[in-house]
């Protein structure tokens, strides 16, 4: 009984499998003969219409992607349920004895079988879909400038209206139904899912738009805003416009499995609806009073308010359209989508015209608060307003007399154009509130340091008038940002990035539409590099990739240049870090973004640094021999930005060199001595030769004042005096305590020395002097002497009368005595 019923249920499969497979090798063989047919076409290099409707035949011909995909997609999941049920049967097969079961090995026979059809007709469909997608788009590349259909007339009405009866047919609608039925049973969970967070969503709609009020009041106080209420803002605003997109979408899943036909036309169509809907109704929704733009973003109210009032009656049009459009060009039969599908598209260009004609006008248009009455645009904003509101006219043009295909590629990627320029403002604008918000925090708490600064001053007022070292100190304080030059960086680096990212989004939009962009990479300005065994090791440079490396380098340097401001001002504000590490830190990430910027380039123009290894290693050569020097203090450069044996704004001692740390360069650091000069010390000085760090882990000095008094002084007494003169000291520390040592007798004095201990070592000298000063007033008062150094001069002579001699040049002295004796 089991092997006949396996057997019966297998067989019939695999003979449907097997002409499945058939049929889809003849459609193989088909696109395969249509393609041979293409290339024969053009070229032939002719563009008349007779090329035109020979092209647009052999692209009507070829099988919808969607179909294929869908197809793709089923015979997928069928190939993985085969497997599972192959699976189980061979554990059945070990569990079972042969005995009990003796069909069970000859089943497992047949579900292998089985299996082996199943994977054969699903490559064969997947290598349909690759050469009938490869097909598709070249003959889309070829037939957007060739007329597609034949332009409006009274036959086209009658087109129309078939569209519209085949739309509208209940049997079809039925077929709908029925395949959405048989999507959710087969996928439950995510269906009742689905049901029920749409559902959701439309109950919270209303406390999802008060919250966001709550949530634009509290922007208003300085006290209480912050950037993670855009952040929920924004959430609230996507989660207020999602549920109508996100119930087409739903449809659209359900139904792309359904094989082919109506159903998956309306999958398609519920796709393309959805995704205008998201975008416009979120375009409005944050243009609303209290709405993202207007309270976050401080985008003008008024300009928001004229979006938002006239946005309100587009998003019908434009949804409806899209459906209609997309429906009617996901069928095989041009007849619907020459016919209603570019009625439709005849309706949104037209009244997108009159949306833009009501939005931007020159006089008062949203545009006009943004625009510098000094600037460019503010001149040419009437220049500018005409192609901005012909062009989708030129394009409701084109589509009547016939380049329709032309006008519906050209009009989509002028709506995903619009949707890329309005999502790079709003993206560029929650960065700039980032920034701004970051600015206002650090301008704050700098503002506090400077209050307690100030305080403390005040506190110590009676000391303004000590003396000063004398040596000078630069003008360097890591520990403070300039707020304001690296806010304006980083709006630099955010407007340059937006720019960016918009270019390289409307260029990839826009590539396959405009031949132009591949001309670029035709032009080739060197060739390929071989190596010995004739593999390219560098491919040929071409004028697109020497573009690409042209603006990938000024991306590079204006992010070294703005990127560490950015990173200073949003991140390390945020953490108690001291200056140095802040400058070691922002130091390595613009090394690390102009070595990515030099890797990427070289990708870009083809080098492969495996495949050039031994270039590299020659030019390792040639560096280690010619330019040593320069790559020790390089590698030195980095060891002291990693290691921070030295950190800028400490104070050194290199050989004879004293001063501050300034700068750390790739090559040499600064240091400023006393006398305000800039001395460039090699990077490898700091890490071969000894080097002295007054302050690398504290900044406490010691102190040593040698003091003598005379001999026969109480040197109990001396000892107090000297120790209340070192406690009267107010820059003297506590801890680590003073002492006052008598370390030796000297010639002259009882020599003491006094060690003491100051805080900053720009204190020492002036400490010193005032050391100086009170020691020596504290000795006076208790009547101690300081000795000055006093020697006793003895001569020694045999014969006096020589000395006398030979000092007076050889005349005898009157003034002395007999025998040169002192006179009485």
């Amino acid at each position: 009984m089991f092997v006949d019923s396996g057997v019966a249920e297998e067989a019939p499969s695999l003979d449907v499998l097997q002409a499945e497979i058939q049929t889809t090798n003849r459609r193989l063989e088909q696109v395969r003969a249509s393609a041979a047919a293409v290339d024969q076409i053009l070229d032939i290099g002719l563009a008349s219409d007779e090329v035109g409707e020979l092209l647009h035949e052999s692209r009507s011909r070829l099988p919808l992607q969607q179909d294929l995909l869908s197809r793709v997609a089923a015979r997928e999941r069928t190939v993985a349920e085969a497997k599972l049920d192959l699976v189980r049967m061979l554990d059945q097969h070990r569990l079972a004895e042969a005995a009990d079961k003796p069909g069970l090995k000859e089943s497992i026979l047949a579900q292998e079988a089985y299996v082996a059809a199943v994977e054969e007709a699903l490559e064969a469909e997947k290598q349909l879909a690759t050469e009938a997608s490869a097909l598709t788009s070249r003959l889309d590349e070829k037939l957007l400038w060739i007329r597609s259909a034949s332009p409006i007339d009274v036959q086209w009405v009658n087109d129309v209206g078939a569209g519209v009866a085949w739309l509208a047919a209940p049997g079809q609608w039925r077929l709908v139904g029925q395949a959405a039925l048989r999507g959710a049973a087969s996928h439950p969970v995510l269906s009742g899912l689905g049901v029920v967070g749409i559902l959701g969503l439309l109950i919270g709609k209303r406390r999802f738009k008060r919250r966001e009020a709550q949530l634009a009041e509290l922007t208003r106080r300085f006290s209480t805003d912050t950037f993670s209420l855009t952040l929920r803002a924004f959430l609230l605003t996507v989660l207020r416009v999602l549920p109508g997109p996100a119930a087409l979408l739903g449809v659209c899943a359900l139904l792309l499995g359904a094989g082919g036909g109506f159903p998956v036309a309306i999958a398609w169509g519920s796709l393309a609806a959805s995704v205008v809907w998201f975008g416009l109704s979120f375009s409005r929704a944050i243009c609303r009073e209290g709405g993202l733009a207007a309270a976050h973003l401080g985008w003008d109210a008024r300009s928001c308010h004229v979006l938002a009032r006239h946005l309100r009656w587009l998003i019908p049009i434009q949804v409806s359209a899209a459906f209609v459009d997309a429906c009617t060009r996901a069928t095989s039969d041009e007849l619907y989508s020459f016919g209603l599908g570019r009625l439709a598209f005849l309706l949104a260009t037209l009244a997108l015209v009159v949306f833009l004609a009501l939005v931007f006008r020159p006089r008062n248009g949203v545009l006009s608060p943004f625009l510098s009455r000094d600037g460019w645009a503010w001149r040419l904003r009437r220049v500018l307003y005409i192609p901005l509101v012909a062009l989708p006219l030129g394009l409701a043009v084109a589509a009547s007399v016939g380049y329709y295909y032309t006008a519906t590629v050209i009009q989509t990627r002028l709506f995903l154009s619009g949707l890329i320029v309005l999502l790079g403002v709003a993206a560029y604008s929650l960065f700039a509130r980032w920034i701004s918000i970051a600015r206002r925090r650090v301008a704050l708490k700098q503002a506090r340091q400077r209050l307690a600064e100030e305080r403390e001053a005040r506190e110590r007022s009676e000391d303004a008038d000590a003396p000063v070292s004398g040596e000078a100190t630069p003008e360097l304080d890591p520990q403070v940002l300039d707020v304001e030059a690296a806010s304006e960086q980083t709006r630099t680096l955010l407007r340059i990035g937006a720019i960016a990212g918009i270019a390289a989004s409307l260029w990839a939009v826009w590539a396959d539409v405009l031949p132009a962009l591949a001309v670029l990479e035709s032009v080739k300005l060197t060739g390929a590099t071989l190596d010995a065994e004739s593999e390219v090791i560098v491919p040929a440079v071409t004028l697109w990739s020497l573009t690409l490396v042209a603006l990938l380098i000024a991306v590079t340097v204006v992010a070294a240049r703005n990127l560490p401001a950015l990173l200073e001002l949003v991140v390390l504000a945020r953490f108690p870090i001291d200056g140095g590490t802040r400058y070691a830190i922002v130091t390595l990430v613009r090394y690390v973004v102009i070595a990515g910027g030099v890797i990427w380039a070289s990708h870009l123009i083809g080098i492969d640094w495996g495949r050039a290894q031994w270039i590299i290693a020659a030019l390792g050569v040639g560096l280690g021999f010619g330019l040593q020097e320069i790559v020790a203090n390089f590698v030195s450069g980095l060891i002291i930005l990693f290691e921070r044996p030295v950190r800028v704004g400490d104070v050194v001692t290199v050989g004879e060199i004293s001063g501050t740390v300034s700068r750390i360069q790739i090559r040499a650091t600064t240091i400023t001595d006393w006398d305000n000069k800039e001395i460039l010390v090699p990077n490898k000085a700091f890490i071969t030769d000894r080097v002295i760090n007054w302050t690398l882990s504290s900044p406490i000095t010691r102190l040593l004042i040698p003091v003598g008094v005379a001999y026969g002084s109480d040197v109990v007494k001396a000892h107090d005096a000297i120790a209340n003169a070192v406690r009267s000291v107010p820059a003297v520390l506590d801890d680590p305590a003073p002492s006052i040592l008598l370390i030796g007798f000297g010639d002259s004095s009882l020599d003491f020395e006094v060690r003491a201990f100051v805080g900053q070592l720009a204190q020492r000298l002036p400490t010193t002097h005032d050391l100086h000063t009170a020691i020596e007033s504290s000795l006076r008062e208790a009547g101690i002497e300081i000795p000055f150094p006093q020697h006793d001069l003895w001569l020694r002579a045999k014969d006096t009368s020589e000395l006398a001699t030979d000092t007076l040049g050889g005349q005898p002295n009157e003034a002395l005595g007999p025998e040169g004796s002192p006179p009485r």
